[in-house]
């Protein structure tokens, strides 16, 4: 797996937060998502890259996870779904390919790239989920692309 350094640019994103535990993330993450999709259908937005979730904390048994779609033109959020811009700048990234359980393999690759070249980390990490599981259901054929912002 090779790690890359990139600079992303800003877009609109429509979220929501939640506290999870990730024996129950595939349900928890996918309610959100469909929460944020028929949002943007209601508003007639379409999304312009694949769905992303940051990762504002987390441990062994769950996380504070944000879920994500990155859409055309930004909304106004609700009570339940935030209205933001995903991150601009330098970002770290790597490639997973295989079930989203094995990601915590590739992040310690990132996070030990980053150590090894001494960056610094400059906010939120996230994952970008290429593969949509609704259409190849096979987790070994996944592919989602990890990001860490730095200096």
């Amino acid at each position: 797996m090779e790690i890359t350094r990139e600079v992303v640019k800003s877009n609109d994103l429509i979220s929501k937060r939640k506290k999870i535990l990730w024996d129950d993330a595939g349900a928890e993450m996918g309610a959100m998502y469909g929460e944020l999709m028929k949002y943007a259908g209601t508003n007639k937005v379409e999304m312009i890259a694949p769905p992303v979730c940051l990762a504002h904390q987390w441990d062994e048994n769950g996380g504070d996870v944000e879920c994500g779609l990155v859409i055309e033109n930004q909304l106004d959020g609700t009570d339940e779904i935030r209205a933001s811009k995903t991150y601009e700048g330098n970002v770290a990234v790597i490639i997973h390919i295989g079930p989203y359980k094995n990601t915590s393999e590739s992040w310690e690759k990132l996070f030990q790239y980053i150590k090894d070249n001494s960056l610094e980390i400059n906010g939120v990490p996230w994952e970008e989920y290429i593969t949509d599981p609704a259409k190849e259901t096979d987790p070994e054929k996944y592919v989602t692309k990890l990001y860490q912002p730095i200096k």
